[in-house]
């Protein structure tokens, strides 16, 4: 399954697969260079939105240099996620 999304007027791939090398001890991987995100197919689907969401927090980051660390990343993924989780939202 591809799906697409746009960040900063850059089009990204968002390719679920139950296997990649950049999936290994993953459940999901943004390759910047590729403007691809990489989601693990072998998740729960609610497991795969948050992961798409990490990503998507990553690739803030990066575009505006905030230098936000692993742990605060999912932190506010989290949070996020709870947000549209709890009031039906989809992306």
């Amino acid at each position: 399954m591809i799906r697409k999304l746009k960040a900063f007027g850059i089009d990204w791939k968002v390719r679920c697969l139950k296997d990649h090398p950049l999936l290994t001890g993953n459940m999901a991987y943004c390759d910047m260079p590729t403007n691809t995100i990489l989601i693990s197919s072998l998740i729960p689907h609610n497991e795969q939105m948050s992961a798409l969401l990490h990503e998507i927090v990553h690739i803030v980051d990066h575009r505006l240099s905030l230098e936000i660390d692993e742990d605060k990343t999912m932190r506010l993924e989290a949070g996020l996620f709870s947000i549209l989780h709890d009031n039906h939202l989809q992306f």
